[in-house]
């Protein structure tokens, strides 16, 4: 039984090393992190920058709050809420290539997302895990 458990620890553990390996190369950075009002939920804000022949893009994953494991979810997972660029230039990124996007919690489950008018939307969801998300732009934008 020791031995089986033993296996399973170096599984989970050469599994996160591998997928933090993986994060490394893909070039994504936390921006931000915002906590729903009962603290069970984030919003994790996440720069991602996938080489020379793509641009940056800006994601939200919402992810359950478990003691530091979330932003590791984040990196390693692929449920993002939200995915928005620059449109080449139109939007200023920030200084770790994201766009202004902030997150604000309207409860413990609803949020809004914002991001600047001209910027390029790919995704939104209308909800994650049973919270509601709305996405709003500060002004025009264009959604695709």
């Amino acid at each position: 039984m020791l031995r089986w458990i033993a296996l399973a620890c170096l599984v989970v553990l050469t599994g996160y090393e591998g997928c933090k390996v993986a994060w490394l190369r893909s070039g994504t950075d936390v921006v931000g992190t915002y906590t729903s009002p009962n603290l069970r939920w984030q919003a994790v804000v996440m720069s991602c920058d996938p080489g020379a022949m793509a641009n940056f893009s800006t994601q939200v994953s919402i992810l359950p709050t478990m003691a530091g494991i979330s932003r590791r979810l984040a990196w390693c997972g692929s449920g993002n809420s939200f995915v928005g660029d620059d449109d080449h230039g139109v939007v200023p990124l920030g200084d770790k290539g994201q766009i202004a996007v902030t997150v604000v919690w309207t409860s413990a489950s609803s949020l809004i997302i914002r991001f600047p008018s001209g910027a390029n939307v790919y995704h939104c969801e209308s909800s994650s895990y049973g919270i509601k998300i709305e996405c709003r732009a500060t002004g025009r934008a264009t959604i695709r």
